[in-house]
């Protein structure tokens, strides 16, 4: 049971991860891959307290299209260092 309820949680705050959010058209290797880096993300956040509730949240100003405007250079160095390390 503990494992399904880590399963159910990784899947609530990854929707790729669930059939219903989106699903991982890749290789079974590499959505294995894409599992453990969504597990490594998970305990990261509860390391630095950064709570999920289990609820997806969406902007209201978005429309579920990924952003398509300017990226602050602040941000997407930080995204990149991120992406870098883990």
């Amino acid at each position: 049971m503990v494992v399904e309820r880590a399963f159910g949680l990784l899947k609530s705050r990854f929707r790729c991860l669930h059939k219903t959010g989106g699903f991982l058209q890749i290789t079974p290797e590499r959505a294995a891959k894409v599992f453990v880096v969504c597990a490594k993300l998970h305990n990261l956040c509860i390391d630095n307290g950064i709570d999920f509730d289990g609820q997806v949240d969406q902007h209201p100003d978005m429309d579920g299209q990924p952003y398509q405007g300017n990226v602050e250079p602040n941000a997407q160095r930080t995204r990149d260092a991120l992406i870098n390390r883990f």
